[in-house]
């Protein structure tokens, strides 16, 4: 069992789940990542789970620390996600066609299942489902991410408002988007 001191000293992971659809926005993200890692060093920790560096041909992650997870079968993928440890899941997103219009809201509800919080661009479908401060993180632009980033680790973590804003995830998921009759208006609404 961890202790305190253990938990204490153990550095803040950052999750970002690889898929084979969003390598560019990854890499769209690369300077930022160099710097948090610049910043925090070895007291954040970038963590890509599905990332396989033998399959990236166009180098995403260069110039970045960062440790990875391969991907997993789907039958051991939750297991996986549990054991990563994720202190906040970060969804990066180009705001381009593709992501306005994918209604992909499925890495949210993966992650407010397990109480990981979520901090993504402010852009649908996560707009319409995330409220900043409450049920995840949301910043204007690529631009100012790591300013919101660095004020969310200095300030929100030592409030404990990341947590907190796990468990909403977590309470907000398993009451609204289950699939029950009464919510099938609350999940439909999410793409209106």
């Amino acid at each position: 069992m961890e202790t305190k001191n253990e938990q204490k000293n153990k550095p803040f992971c950052i999750g970002i789940i690889v898929t084979e659809t969003n390598a560019e926005d990854i890499a769209y993200y690369n300077e930022q990542f160099k710097e948090i890692n610049k910043l925090y060093q070895d007291k954040v920790r970038l963590l890509f789970f599905g990332y396989k560096p033998e399959n990236d041909k166009w180098n995403i992650l260069e110039g970045v620390k960062y440790e990875y997870v391969k991907p997993v079968s789907l039958i051991h993928y939750f297991k996986q996600l549990i054991a990563n440890e994720f202190d906040l899941l970060f969804i990066p997103l180009i705001n381009d066609v593709y992501n306005v219009t994918s209604e992909d809201h499925e890495k949210y509800m993966e992650a407010g299942s397990l109480e990981i919080p979520v901090i993504t661009v402010n852009m649908y479908p996560y707009a319409n489902i995330i409220r900043s401060d409450f049920n995840g993180f949301i910043y204007e632009s690529r631009e100012v991410f790591v300013d919101y980033l660095k004020d969310l680790l200095y300030t929100k973590v030592n409030e404990g408002l990341v947590k907190l804003c796990g468990k909403r995830a977590y309470e907000y998921v398993m009451k609204d988007f289950n699939f029950s009759i009464k919510n099938i208006d609350n999940v439909s609404n999410v793409y209106s």
